[in-house]
């Protein structure tokens, strides 16, 4: 290898078809430079018989390096989650730990949210594709199981907070309603695939829940696909409907409207004082509690 290659690669940093990529601790122990024609090198599986398998594992990378905006992202997303529950435990506010983060400028702020977990058409397929890409490679992805795992756990966490807020430590949701704000995995979008919204609704009503649910997507008359989806679902006309009969309130989209709605009509719509279980941090916890509710955020009280 030349000086410079050497270099790049000590720097974890290599070349694979002319493309560059940053080497981390699952790929160095499995491949190594070789020469493929007189004047290229690449980084060869240790494995690699001939120039067909050179090939294949360069168009595996490729798609890897396809991922990595991605990984990048879910990576911000399982340090926002694991520094929500260590600071709900300690009773700080995330919001001040996620700004202190997020003025680094070599991690930004963009996606250090707190929020219920991830969902839609990218994330969770990704991930898991991740984990599957390594396992044919022979690595355990460790780090990315890692994030799956917390991931699964902060709708575990949420569905925990909503079974505090209604008063039913036990588990056992029957006869309770759930008022839902938001169905769509995130604002701005009417994607419902891996909702984290869903996959809690769910496991609510599982436990004996009756949900009625409004979101700025499902508003008139319902898609096909939105009726699949929905089934179950008490699906309204006005998020201030949510309330009638509810037991507890969980906002699960950060649709700006949401963050807006008038909390004292939506107080008057209950038949007695709830918790607002903020699973997207979006309500200011003081008008909440001076609508004579209660409130329980992610990471901040």
């Amino acid at each position: 290898m030349d000086p410079g290659r050497r270099a790049a690669a000590r720097r974890g940093h290599v070349d694979l078809a002319g493309v560059s990529f940053a080497v981390r601790d699952e790929l160095p122990h499995r491949f190594h430079w070789q020469a493929v024609g007189d004047h290229h090198h690449v980084w060869r599986p240790h494995n690699a018989r001939n120039r067909r398998d050179v090939a294949n594992e360069v168009e595996r990378q490729l798609f890897v390096k396809r991922r990595v905006d991605a990984v990048s992202r879910i990576h911000q997303q399982h340090r926002v989650a694991v520094c929500g529950r260590i600071h709900h435990r300690l009773g700080a506010d995330v919001a001040a730990v996620v700004e202190g983060i997020g003025s680094d400028q070599r991690i930004g702020g963009q996606f250090l949210r707190p929020g219920p977990g991830w969902g839609g058409s990218c994330f969770p397929k990704d991930s898991r594709a991740l984990v599957k890409i390594a396992e044919d490679h022979g690595y355990n992805f460790t780090m990315m199981r890692g994030v799956i795992d917390v991931n699964d756990e902060q709708l575990e966490r949420m569905v925990a907070k909503i079974l505090n807020a209604a008063g039913r430590v036990d588990g056992d949701l029957g006869g309770i309603t759930v008022g839902a704000l938001g169905l769509t995995f995130k604002a701005g979008t009417d994607d419902l695939r891996e909702s984290p919204a869903l996959a809690i609704i769910s496991e609510l009503r599982r436990r004996g829940a009756a949900v009625r649910a409004f979101d700025p997507t499902t508003v008139g008359e319902l898609t096909p696909n939105q009726t699949v989806v929905l089934d179950g679902i008490h699906v309204v006309a006005d998020a201030l409907e949510v309330a009638d009969g509810a037991d507890v309130v969980v906002v699960f989209t950060e649709w700006p409207e949401f963050a807006k709605i008038d909390l004292d009509r939506l107080a008057a719509r209950l038949t007695r004082p709830v918790t607002v279980v903020d699973t997207r941090n979006l309500l200011d916890p003081v008008l909440v509690r001076e609508a004579g509710l209660g409130y329980d955020g992610v990471g901040r009280r």
